[in-house]
């Protein structure tokens, strides 16, 4: 069960949180939306205004999960081919939601879908190079290694 659970990228756990979150309040009041909303606003000594708002809390928290993806990847070199389709489809319905769903298209859901393209590719790019790597290795012109019977 733990195995399969970190098989599914943790993009698709934030694209349900997203979800959840962003449905129940766009759906419940379509006219004041959380998105834009401020968290914090401090005022520097020289008046200039710093305002966090919640889109750059969701581009934080995609960039934290694009991080821990991309350890994991490099980590866990022997990788199956269906942590890879996990990726595509979380990928794929991040696109879809894109285009389809009103409270997706803004700035915060673009960045974290260009996220998760960048966490899938990765992915694919260190499968392959974890391919290279076992195939250098396998390949050798000491005798006392070489194997005659491939």
């Amino acid at each position: 069960m733990l195995y399969t659970i970190s098989q599914f990228p943790l993009f698709g756990f934030l694209l349900i949180i997203y979800n959840i979150i962003s449905g129940t309040l766009f759906y419940s009041n379509p006219n004041d939306y959380y998105i834009d909303k401020t968290i914090i606003s401090l005022t520097f000594p020289d008046n200039v205004i710093f305002s966090f708002t919640y889109i750059e809390l969701w581009i934080i928290t995609g960039l934290v999960i694009l991080f821990i993806e991309t350890i994991k990847h490099f980590q866990q070199m022997n990788k199956s081919i269906f942590e890879h389709i996990f990726a595509m489809f979380v990928f794929i319905l991040f696109i879809i939601e894109f285009i389809f769903v009103p409270f997706a298209t803004n700035t915060a859901f673009f960045i974290i879908l260009l996220f998760s393209g960048v966490q899938m590719i990765s992915g694919f790019v260190s499968t392959i190079i974890a391919a290279r790597r076992d195939f250098s290795i396998s390949e050798t012109n000491d005798p006392k290694i070489k194997n005659e019977n491939y």
